[in-house]
């Protein structure tokens, strides 16, 4: 089957190759449907002090503040300390100090800078299914600078 989408997780810093998450099912890391997240912009804007002439807020400048890139992964895997080995790589490369990571959707790319993503189990649970079937769906937000590259 082929990917409609991959998110790519440089891992230079680590002296490894990318870590790639595809919408395939094949891989041992997978995007659920639904699983990838749009990155949303909010604007950072600097006013000027209150004035009792002027009505409203002046603004002197008007940036982009810091955004994150929501994914909802499922790490599969044929045994437990598998899929140990697998969830721990990818809390190491979401954990970099810095580091880039690639979406690609449809065959389009767009990079941003990225910095210490928060992980945890979608639901909070270790649930008897995954454990016995080896995959865990694990919740993914990855703080991004809000401009890609």
């Amino acid at each position: 089957m082929t990917s409609l989408a991959t998110v790519s997780i440089d891992r230079t810093g680590l002296s490894l190759s990318a870590l790639v998450i595809e919408t395939s099912g094949a891989g041992t890391y997978v995007m659920d449907q639904g699983g990838l997240g749009r990155v949303g912009t909010t604007p950072r804007d600097t006013l000027a002090t209150d004035s009792p002439f002027i009505h409203g807020h002046t603004r002197v400048a008007s940036v982009l503040e810091e955004t994150t890139l929501p994914l909802v992964v499922r790490v599969q895997s044929t045994t437990s300390a598998l899929l140990n080995t697998a969830v721990t790589a990818l809390e190491t490369a979401l954990h970099q100090f810095v580091y880039t990571v690639t979406v690609t959707v449809d065959g389009i790319a767009r990079v941003w800078t990225a910095y210490p993503a928060t992980i945890g189990a979608v639901d909070g649970l270790v649930a008897y299914e995954r454990v016995t079937d080896f995959y865990e769906v694990l919740s993914i937000s990855i703080p991004v600078y809000p401009v890609s590259a």
